[in-house]
């Protein structure tokens, strides 16, 4: 039985390759460094098509997360190239493996004999090991790891020393390197990172410099995820795109991702109001992702939005993608605003409290921070001047 490699997409994949074979990441690492190898898995980089619509799984068709699988299923491009290559499944792939193996080599920066192409990250551990078993051998991972490392080792008798985990399940690199140095004879170091199952990070750099100081007899397995895989994290409504995620009791601070103040604004609403709930959801979805913002009126509900865009196409991208990603026909209706600012202070106030020209609007941001909106910069000194407790600001300061 022979498969000709096609272009997949998707995360890891590390269950017997008689399941699911398309559902892995595009790169597949089992870096075997110490011996000066390098091992991928069997696929090809392609341009990240629109994803397939999300089937929630049920009590009698769970998803099968412990193979790995995919929530969203095969998008359209793996699945159109899967087709396109049974014709020739027939054939031996020697041919286009070696393309791959090389297209490989070159991209890492190495050579064509030290790129091994596999059914995944698993083969590969698993023919690492076994290629490094030798009298005396034993194999050290971590208490809690992906499990192939030491299954492997067990099936060919190999003695295999697991590690207590660390802090927060962490893996312990000095205590390994400590339970290293205390055995006699050659050593297989195996473990992955981000750890499976604890999603714990190594530092790169330490592990890097404990390969590079490795004595002679210690061969080093490791299955890495690099920048670039994806991942499913459930959402109970406080991420944002653009929110980082990492280990406890580390901090990240980044510049804010540049945005640019609308200068157009329209009242927009669903033509179909039983459709109320589709048009708040692609409205809240498109305005995360920076095309547009979406403000509301004070006190109201948000059967429609006012949204503020840069220039007058992203209207049109808009009411494109709410009609054919989310079925839903908008009205809109031009608005005369121009500018808006941030009330930075009073924080606390009624509609009723300011004074405020005919050609400037009250709105609120989802958060819930209120803004005004101008027709006309002269707009902005009038209200200035004739409300001199109000603090104006031209960005939002909690996305600063």
């Amino acid at each position: 039985m022979t498969e000709t490699p096609v272009p997949r997409t998707g995360p890891s994949h590390r269950h017997p390759e008689s399941i699911m074979p398309l559902n892995r990441r595009n790169f597949l690492g089992a870096a075997a460094l110490g011996a000066g190898s390098l091992m991928l898995g069997s696929a090809q980089a392609a341009p990240a098509p629109a994803l397939p619509k999300f089937t929630p799984p049920t009590a009698k068709k769970p998803m099968a997360l412990c193979f790995n699988e995919n929530p969203l299923g095969l998008t359209p491009a793996a699945r159109d190239a899967a087709i396109a290559a049974l014709p020739d499944a027939n054939r031996y792939p020697f041919v286009a493996a070696e393309r791959l193996r090389k297209a490989c080599a070159d991209f890492m920066g190495g050579k064509p004999e030290n790129v091994m192409l596999s059914h995944g990250s698993a083969e590969s551990i698993r023919a690492s090991i076994e290629a490094h078993i030798r009298p005396g051998v034993c194999l050290i991972c971590p208490e809690l790891t992906y499990s192939d490392g030491a299954d492997t080792a067990r099936k060919n008798n190999v003695k295999v020393v697991t590690v207590p985990m660390g802090a927060k399940w962490s893996v312990d690199l000095e205590a390994m390197k400590k339970t290293v140095a205390g055995i006699n004879g050659p050593v297989i170091v195996y473990f992955v990172n981000p750890n499976n199952p604890t999603s714990t990070i190594v530092d790169s750099k330490a592990l890097h410099d404990w390969i590079r100081s490795r004595p002679a007899d210690v061969f080093f397995v490791i299955d890495e995820a690099y920048a670039g895989d994806i991942i499913g994290v459930f959402d109970p409504g406080i991420f944002s795109i653009g929110d980082t995620l990492c280990s406890p009791g580390k901090k990240f601070r980044f510049d804010p991702i540049p945005t640019f103040a609308p200068e157009h604004f329209a009242r927009v609403r669903p033509v179909d109001t039983m459709k109320r709930k589709q048009f708040l959801k692609g409205a809240e979805q498109i305005a995360l992702e920076g095309a547009i913002q979406i403000f509301k009126l004070p006190y109201t509900g948000m059967e429609e939005v006012i949204v503020g865009v840069v220039g007058t196409l992203q209207f049109d991208v808009f009411q494109y993608r709410l009609r054919n990603e989310y079925n839903v026909e908008i009205r809109m209706d031009t608005l005369p605003y121009e500018y808006l600012r941030w009330i930075k202070e009073p924080v606390e106030f009624h509609e009723t409290d300011l004074v405020l020209g005919n050609d400037t609007k009250l709105v609120e941001d989802y958060k819930g921070n209120k803004l005004l909106l101008f027709s006309s910069f002269w707009s902005i000194k009038w209200v200035s001047d004739h409300n001199p407790q109000l603090v104006l600001t031209e960005f939002n300061e909690e996305d600063t």
